[in-house]
């Protein structure tokens, strides 16, 4: 499983065959407040997949600090 930040508040993971949920659960559990956005194949053939996640804006300050 590989992490990779692609710009503009996008993380990539990928997902390899093998990976177990615990496996999931550590790395998303690095990355700041997230939203699941999409999904796609790694490759042709492949068993992995890509998840991809926009981190979310900081709306302390727009709430008023809630």
């Amino acid at each position: 499983m590989t992490l990779a930040y692609s710009g503009d508040d996008l993380y990539d993971l990928t997902m390899t065959s093998g990976a177990s949920l615990r496996d999931l659960v550590d790395v998303t559990a690095t990355l700041p407040p997230v939203l699941y956005v999409d999904h796609w194949a790694a490759g042709p053939g492949g068993s992995a997949v890509v998840l991809r996640f926009r981190a979310l804006p900081d709306l302390g300050s727009t709430l008023g600090g809630i």
